[in-house]
């Protein structure tokens, strides 16, 4: 099966990408980026890459896979995406899937489905791009399961564990609009990995941030861990799941987030109808260990908690330095 893939990826060298009239599209390819195998990468604007292939015949970016399994020669200093378009044709189930391979260009960005113009998520446009990490190393990496320019992502997925030591990430997000799109029904999971910046199921701009989830079952968390995150709209029924040996202490949860109409930067509830929604211990893995800030949340399940222990030094099931409320 390699063997077939690796002569795909060698005839789409050759043949070079098809650059549409009004876009840039990448359709129904495999390209297996396997030890050693050298990949030609079609600059796609904004400094993003993705894999040349002759394929590039649809209208839309859809259903592309790229694997990244060792060392490999190719994009190694540049953004890539699994799926992209320069017009406004759909996103739409694309796949990045890293086990190995070094990924050390700083601020690196890697997208599963990235559309400059459309929308990434929803029912015409993108469902079900992904980012799946389960090895190799990283620094200060960018990760975005769907990501549109101005438009919406919705049901994009990032999964990280099984780095290698000392990888970090800056910014992880599982949908993320640029624009006035919303962002829905976006996942981030993690349970490995160094995170120095935000980290989000869904961040938009000027849309809404609804229904998006973040699981965290470890790793160490320096910064700002969101369900959903708008900055000028609503941020309502996101979740925030956290587990295991996570490393949150430095780390502020917010089921919402975002600003108000002064530019300040607030927490955002739900409320009854569409509460956020924290739950610690999940899934009968139990937590206990500090936080740097819980705020935004209509709801704090207790889900799997040792109520008996406790460490000695009078910090409980667990420690929050700084905790917001709103009639939760």
């Amino acid at each position: 099966m390699k063997k077939n893939l690796a002569k795909k990826v060698t005839l789409s060298i050759l043949a070079g990408a098809v650059l549409m009239s009004s876009s840039v599209v990448w359709a129904a390819n495999i390209i297996d980026v396997a030890p050693n195998t050298a990949v030609e990468w079609v600059d796609v604007g904004s400094g993003t890459y993705a894999p040349k292939d002759e394929n590039s015949t649809g209208p839309s970016a859809s259903n592309n896979k790229v694997v990244f399994t060792d060392t490999f020669i190719g994009p190694v200093d540049k953004s890539f995406a699994g799926g992209y378009s320069s017009g406004s044709g759909a996103v739409e189930k694309n796949t990045v899937t890293i086990s190995g391979g070094k990924f050390i260009a700083s601020y690196q960005q890697i997208y599963g489905g990235y559309s400059y113009s459309g929308a990434v998520g929803g029912d015409t446009a993108v469902k079900g791009n992904k980012v799946t990490i389960s090895g190799g190393k990283f620094e200060e990496t960018i990760v975005y399961g769907g990501r549109s320019t101005t438009g919406a992502a919705e049901h994009n997925e990032v999964v990280i564990s099984g780095v290698d030591n000392g990888s970090t990430f800056s910014d992880v997000y599982g949908g993320y609009s640029d624009g006035n799109g919303a962002v829905e029904k976006n996942t981030v999971t993690i349970s490995d990995g160094t995170f120095k910046s935000f980290v989000s199921g869904g961040r938009s701009y000027g849309g809404s941030a609804t229904g998006n989830t973040v699981n965290i079952s470890g790793g160490t968390f320096t910064y700002e861990v969101s369900g959903g995150y708008s900055f000028v709209r609503d941020a309502t029924g996101n979740t925030v799941n956290i587990s295991g040996e996570a490393d949150l202490e430095n780390a502020h949860l917010y089921g919402g987030c975002g600003f108000d109409v002064n530019h300040n930067f607030v927490a955002k509830y739900g409320g009854t109808g569409a509460p956020n929604t924290l739950n610690i211990g999940t899934n009968s893995t139990m937590y206990k260990g500090k936080v740097g800030g819980i705020a935004g949340f209509d709801v704090i399940n207790f889900e799997s908690i040792d109520w008996e222990k406790d460490d000695g030094n009078g910090d409980g099931v667990i420690k929050v330095n700084e905790l917001e409320l709103n009639d939760t």
